[in-house]
């Protein structure tokens, strides 16, 4: 019976940690879609 509940406090907080990182990628999403890149071509640059 021990066994059973250690290993379902595993799956619970495996299960915790992935869905924390799926959320926290959600919200670095938007940060990721509006930023700016730094290696924006100017014109006459094309040497």
């Amino acid at each position: 019976m021990d066994r059973i509940i250690t290993s379902q406090a595993y799956l619970n907080s495996t299960n915790w940690v992935l869905w924390s990182a799926g959320l926290l990628m959600l919200c670095l999403l938007p940060l990721v879609w509006l930023a700016k890149p730094p290696f924006v071509a100017r014109v006459g640059d094309a040497h």
